[in-house]
C-alpha cells in the first residue's frame, strides 16, 4: 500500500496546494465551508490574508511523486486563541493516511489552549466521522445560500433609499437593540458608509422601519450583506424583503460580483425562507464543529 510523504508545506508548493483546495473543495462529498473553489481566490488568501500564522508554518501537504494528494491546515487568530481548520483534504486511496495529516497539524499548532473549529459539508462524510472521533462536538447545522447576478430583481432608484443624517440616530438605536454585542455598533457602520459600503433603509411616514448594511469588494468579485433589521412593529409587512432586493441590487452594480453568498443557521428557517423569498437557493449544507485542544 502506497504510503504518502507528509511534510511541512513549503512556499514552493503554495500555488498547487491553492489548485489541490479549489478542485477538491468544489465536491460536495469533500466540501469544507471555510475554503472557497476559486483557485486564485484561495491563492490570495494563502498569500495575504491567514491571520497571524503564514502558509508554511500552518499547512501540511502529503504528497506521492511530488503530486498533492492530502493537504490539511490551520488559521490562527492569536487574539482569542482560536483556529479554523482548512481541511481535511485527501484523495483515495489515500484516506486511511488522514490521521497522520491531523497528528502533523497538531505539531503545528500553538501551544496555548485554542479552540478549532471545523466547517464540513454534510455530505463529507469522510470528514465528519473523523471529526466526531477526534472529539469535535457538533455546535450547529449551516445553512449556505447564493444567489446569482442573472436572478431577476425589481428595479429601483437606490440612491433614493441610502440613509441620510436624519436617520442616522434611529439606525443606530435599532441596530444597537437587535444585535447589542456584535463586531460593529451602529455609530461605527455610519462611520464606514462609503462608496463600497452602503445602508439603505426603509421608512413608513417618514420614520425607520428597517435597514441594511452592505460591502463590496468589487476587486476580488466578494460582497457580503453584514446586516439587516426591521423594527418589532413593522414586521410582517414584507420590509424584509424590500430591504434585501434594495441591497443585493446595489451589490450587483458592481461589475465582477457575479453571486452572493451568506451562511444562516439551519434551524432559522424563517430568515431562510425569506432570503428565498427574494431569489436566494440552497447551494449547501455544513456541520459546524468545535474541539477545546
Amino acid at each position: 500500500m502506497t504510503q504518502l510523504k507528509i511534510i511541512k508545506a513549503p512556499l514552493s508548493k503554495r500555488e498547487a496546494a491553492a489548485a489541490f483546495i479549489a478542485k477538491m473543495n468544489a465536491k460536495e462529498e469533500q466540501h469544507i465551508g471555510y475554503c472557497g473553489t476559486d483557485r486564485k481566490e484561495i491563492l490570495h488568501t494563502l498569500k495575504e490574508n491567514l491571520s497571524d500564522i503564514p502558509f508554511t508554518e500552518s499547512f501540511i501537504i502529503a504528497t506521492h511523486k511530488e503530486e498533492i494528494r492530502g493537504l490539511i491546515g490551520f488559521d490562527a487568530d492569536s487574539g482569542n486563541h482560536s483556529a479554523e481548520i482548512w481541511g481535511p483534504f485527501i484523495q483515495d486511496p489515500y484516506t486511511h493516511q488522514l490521521p497522520k495529516l491531523w497528528e502533523h497539524l497538531l505539531a503545528l499548532l500553538p501551544s496555548l489552549s485554542y479552540s478549532l473549529s471545523l466547517f464540513s459539508n454534510k455530505k463529507n462524510t469522510l470528514v465528519n466521522r473523523f471529526a466526531e472521533q477526534q472529539g469535535f462536538v457538533l455546535q450547529s447545522e449551516q445553512t449556505i445560500l447564493k444567489m446569482d447576478c442573472r436572478t431577476p430583481l425589481n428595479v429601483m432608484n437606490l440612491s433614493d433609499y441610502e440613509i441620510t443624517p436624519e436617520f442616522f440616530m434611529d439606525m443606530e438605536k435599532l441596530h444597537d437593540e437587535i444585535f447589542p454585542s456584535t463586531y460593529y455598533s451602529g455609530s461605527q457602520i455610519i462611520e464606514r458608509v462609503n462608496a463600497h459600503r452602503k445602508v439603505f433603509i426603509h421608512t413608513e411616514d417618514n420614520k425607520l422601519a428597517g435597514y441594511i448594511f452592505v460591502e463590496v469588494e468589487p476587486e476580488f468579485g466578494e460582497a457580503s450583506i453584514e446586516f439587516f433589521a426591521v423594527k418589532d412593529s413593522e414586521r410582517r409587512k414584507g420590509i424584509g424583503a424590500m430591504l434585501l432586493q434594495k441591497g443585493v441590487s446595489w451589490i450587483f452594480t458592481f461589475q465582477g460580483i457575479e453571486a452572493i453568498n451568506l451562511c444562516v443557521d439551519s434551524a432559522n428557517r424563517k430568515a431562510i425562507s425569506l432570503y428565498q423569498k427574494v431569489g436566494f437557493y440552497i447551494q449547501h449544507e455544513l456541520n459546524y464543529y468545535v474541539k477545546k485542544s
